[in-house]
């Protein structure tokens, strides 16, 4: 079974270094800081709200710290996606840029919200 699970981890990693330089490109001079500029707030903001939401559950404080911030550790593969992509010196005239949208800041909010107060205190499935 752990094995399995670290299978699916590295292929998961793989799927996501290429996803994410179809997204940004490699020819660009400034592609691998555009990477981390993406990457590094969705590795905080999911570890905060992880360790957020088990402080808020039924585990102990000891426990809960421990467990969420495992998530940190788990997640840590995400912070080596930008240094798969090479560093290339050409010029491009169109930089990637990602415009903020109110509507996926706002649905994003109402997910970590969720994600907080729902299934962080936890909830019994037996009526």
């Amino acid at each position: 079974m752990i094995v399995a699970g670290a299978v699916v981890c590295w292929l998961s990693f793989r799927l996501c270094g290429r996803e994410l330089i179809k997204l940004i490109g490699v020819e660009a001079k400034h592609a691998r800081s555009t990477a981390w500029s993406l990457i590094i707030p969705a590795y905080l903001a999911g570890g905060i709200i992880s360790i957020a939401a088990a402080l808020l559950g039924p585990l102990p404080l000891k426990w809960a710290l421990f467990i969420s911030g495992g998530m940190f550790g788990v997640t840590f593969w995400l912070l080596l996606l930008p240094l798969r992509i090479r560093v290339r010196t050409i010029p491009t005239e169109d930089p990637f840029l990602l415009p903020r949208n109110v509507g996926w800041l706002i649905a994003g909010t109402l997910v970590a919200l969720v994600f907080l107060f729902v299934l962080g205190p936890g909830f019994s499935l037996i009526v």
